[in-house]
């Protein structure tokens, strides 16, 4: 259900971030609360990351190991407010 609601709201988003950037906060926060449900299920902030997506790609071969972009498994959404809600702290604090 939130995977169809979300693209509605991408536009307001965007109009809060530049009038109210503390309002905005809070409904990226809702936006990622509404994608992973339980936060409890994971057990650390790495495994909510791996989970949505934003953890670079390992690649093991022959004791050389090699990172690459970012995985983006799991839900799209998610990944846009978090990435979206990080942005939003480092330009406004």
């Amino acid at each position: 259900m939130s995977a169809l609601l979300l693209p509605l709201f991408v536009p307001a988003f965007r109009v809060l971030w530049l009038l109210k950037p503390r309002v905005a906060c809070l409904l990226y926060g809702f936006a990622v609360k509404a994608e992973i449900g339980d936060v409890n299920r994971f057990r650390s902030g790495g495994h909510l990351c791996s989970y949505a997506g934003l953890v670079p790609s390992t690649y093991n071969s022959g004791g050389v190991t090699r990172h690459g972009g970012i995985t983006r498994e799991g839900s799209r959404w998610l990944r846009w407010a978090m990435v979206e809600a990080a942005m939003l702290s480092m330009t406004r604090a």
